[in-house]
């Protein structure tokens, strides 16, 4: 009885076609939706389907689950992801237009870059009676060779500046001290 149950699935599976990949065309038109993905379908369409039409599909969005489709493909599109699509096995929406009865959403095929944050230098920014100073503990170089701590001579003493992309983050002190501890953090590979 189960091996009757897994041919009968197989063989109603088999005249479906179904298709997945990317899309790469979606159009509304009136209140039909036509797209195609980059892959072929992978089973012969229904012989409503002309063949200049055969990479399309269609949804209407006059129907609720039109609308949910019409979503998840404006949704693949824009994050590039991969869908899968089974056909109604009719032209329904449109002459010549295979029509979709369901569209699976893939996962995120886009990487998403967060860069880790290091600790490049140390420093210390002392302001006394008017007069300021730099004082550095640990400094170290992009990969240029150029330090991300420097100190920068000014008329009433010098200051400390991070460079190289990196920024200054107080450690101790801050708010309305003027005097300060502080560290250069840098985005690293």
């Amino acid at each position: 009885m189960f091996k009757k149950i897994i041919l009968i699935t197989l063989f109603s599976l088999s005249f479906k076609s179904i298709a997945s990949g990317s899309i790469v065309s979606l159009k509304v038109d009136q209140n039909t939706v036509y797209f195609s993905t980059d892959e072929a379908k992978l089973n012969s369409s229904p012989s409503c389907v002309t063949p200049e039409n055969s990479a399309f599909w269609t949804v209407s969005l006059e129907s609720a689950s039109g609308k949910a489709i019409y979503a998840l493909l404006v949704t693949a599109a824009a994050d590039n992801r991969q869908i899968s699509i089974d056909s109604a096995e009719d032209c329904s929406n449109a002459a010549g237009f295979e029509r979709a009865s369901s569209v699976e959403l893939g996962a995120s095929s886009i990487e998403v870059y967060t860069p880790k944050l290091q600790d490049v230098a140390y420093g210390y920014r002392h302001y006394y009676q008017g007069s300021q100073s730099c004082t550095i503990h640990i400094n170290s170089k992009n990969s240029e060779g150029n330090y991300y701590l420097v100190a920068n001579d000014q008329p009433n003493g010098t200051s400390c500046q991070c460079t190289n992309g990196s920024a200054k983050t107080v450690t101790q002190g801050g708010n309305n001290s003027a005097s300060y501890y502080f560290k250069c953090v840098a985005a690293v590979e």
